[in-house]
């Protein structure tokens, strides 16, 4: 939001319900503009355990808050490729807006991590078709990273989850939206 990288924070913290902090992991800021403008990351928890992710990673770190232990799991499916970060500030014509969202249709991209349960969690994945419309996948996978699901593009996208819960949001041909839940059972 116009922080300098030089003085944003080099930490994210994670607070409780209280305001109080329960942990917090360092952020490496990237230092082309490019990227910089994808540094978005995402959390969740479950019991003890915080998953977060970067928009622009295929990477999902886990903290477990009782013990401090730290561990990742790289997402995998098979459309998912690695970000194609410009050489130069430049892609297609018009102003940097227009050339990022042109950029972005080209790229597979991390809009959410959500935790189901300390075990198993949910990445949510937007993607494009070869007409330049967004569709949206997921990625399951235990925690550990030892079992993993990935779907195929679908219209809807997973916009919250509590527990094994899932809220959907689709648009309907009114342009109006949609909130569809469903409950999430997985079976390795």
């Amino acid at each position: 939001g116009g922080i300098p990288v030089e003085a944003a924070p080099p930490v994210i913290y994670e607070l409780d319900s209280t305001g109080l902090g329960r942990a917090s992991y360092r952020v490496e800021w990237p230092k082309s503009a490019w990227q910089r403008s994808f540094a978005n990351h995402f959390s969740s928890a479950s019991g003890s355990i915080l998953a977060t992710a970067g928009y622009a990673s295929n990477v999902v770190r886990f903290k477990d808050w009782s013990t401090d232990r730290e561990w990742t799991d790289t997402l995998r499916a098979r459309w998912m490729k690695p970000i194609e970060w410009p050489e130069n500030e430049q892609y297609g014509a018009g102003t940097k807006i227009e050339q990022m969202r042109e950029w972005i249709k080209h790229q597979v991209m991390v809009h959410g991590v959500y935790l189901g349960s300390p075990r198993w969690y949910v990445a949510l994945v937007q993607l494009y078709d070869d007409a330049g419309e967004v569709q949206w996948a997921y990625i399951v996978s235990t925690t550990d990273g030892r079992a993993r699901i990935a779907t195929d593009p679908v219209p809807h996208r997973l916009h919250a989850m509590r527990g094994d819960t899932a809220y959907l949001l689709d648009e309907d041909e009114s342009g109006n939206y949609v909130l569809d839940v469903r409950r999430v059972r997985v079976r390795w």
